[in-house]
């Protein structure tokens, strides 16, 4: 049996970015590496995609500095990812599976497993919609409400109040 390719994907633009690469950190030495080839892709603060070399620059945070770039392909046919060195040349690399770690604004909030989805690459976690209403702390107590589920009593405070 041929091993498949998951990449694994942690760090990102949300407040909790150094959770996600110590979470990623947790889950990598995890997984089975007989069974799947693994790519582990940083994503800055910047937003800026990288590879990090091994699980050692995951925990020392040295992948921010790598060289190689990641592009995600939002194309359905392809369900993959474009690996590119400092040269620009491109490798394209199929993707089985998807693992992202990401925690807060742009990782738990539908934002990233839409381009998952739009890309047709299967992941691992809640879909879209789920995301998306349940990083919304409101619209979670509403649909709470709406099912007839007991939950604290809330006042929904705006910004703009």
């Amino acid at each position: 049996m041929s091993k498949q390719n998951l990449a694994v994907i942690f760090g990102g633009q949300s407040s909790e970015h150094e959770i996600s690469y110590m979470s990623a950190s947790n889950i990598i030495q995890c997984i089975d590496a007989q069974r799947y080839n693994i790519i582990l892709v940083g994503i800055t603060k910047e937003g800026h995609w990288v590879e990090a070399a091994d699980l050692n620059a995951v925990q020392d945070g040295s992948w921010r500095q790598s060289k190689t770039s990641i592009v995600l392909s939002p194309d359905a046919t392809r369900k993959g990812l474009y690996r590119m060195s400092e040269d620009e040349k491109a490798q394209f690399v199929h993707l089985d599976v998807i693992f992202p770690v990401l925690h807060g604004l742009y990782g738990e909030d539908g934002t990233v497993q839409g381009l998952f989805k739009l890309a047709g690459i299967p992941f691992v976690g809640c879909g879209l919609f789920a995301s998306a209403a349940g990083m919304d702390k409101l619209y979670t107590k509403i649909i709470v409400d709406t099912l007839g589920i007991r939950q604290a009593k809330y006042v929904p405070v705006y910004k703009e109040e």
